[in-house]
């Protein structure tokens, strides 16, 4: 497939590997919706993080279409990916209150898909949202009420780590372990 905006060839791809738009051919929303968070990844990697914010509005609202009234439940963890994805370049420019409203989405999807559908496949996801919620609402409240999430994903991270021998959640471990420290320095 040909890009619209640029031509380059874009083989299968839904997003263009020269320009990050979206490539025609996505017509399905779910394909829009996931071309929309893949630009905005590729856009955010280029720096350009105002157009990934409105790449990620893009394909939060087409995810949201498609799982209003409990609809299409199997793409909750591709709407959570993308609030969190959001939230981050959100904090990242300084907007943490909003941040932190969409870390809260992500965990709120996540969670009963983890505790009561047993995906255990989404528990490192949903302790990055939790420890993300946590220290977005530390920086805006300094309410050490933040703790009861931050050491609910350090157990998850701990329990990767430490039982099963996983090693890609030892820096989420260590980052939310030196949160919690300068947490407690202040309360």
């Amino acid at each position: 497939m040909k890009c619209p905006t640029c031509g380059v060839d874009a083989g299968t791809g839904v997003v263009c590997p020269s320009c990050g738009g979206p490539v025609a051919g996505a017509l399905h929303a779910e394909d829009a919706a996931a071309s929309y968070s893949e630009q905005a990844r590729v856009l955010a990697e280029r720096g350009d993080r105002h157009a990934g914010l409105e790449a990620l509005d893009c394909a939060i609202d087409l995810y949201r279409c498609l799982t209003r009234g409990g609809a299409r439940r199997n793409l909750h963890p591709a709407l959570a990916a993308a609030c969190h994805a959001k939230a981050d370049l959100l904090s990242a420019l300084g907007d943490p209150r909003t941040a932190a409203v969409l870390y809260a989405q992500a965990a709120e999807m996540l969670e009963p898909l983890v505790s009561r559908e047993g995906r255990r496949d989404l528990e490192g996801r949903l302790a990055l949202a939790w420890g993300e919620l946590a220290w977005a609402t530390w920086e805006l409240y300094q309410d050490p009420g933040v703790l009861v999430l931050l050491d609910r994903a350090i157990a998850v991270w701990r329990r990767h780590v430490e039982r099963d021998g996983r090693t890609e959640p030892a820096d989420a471990l260590e980052i939310a372990l030196a949160r919690r420290a300068r947490i407690a320095e202040f309360v």
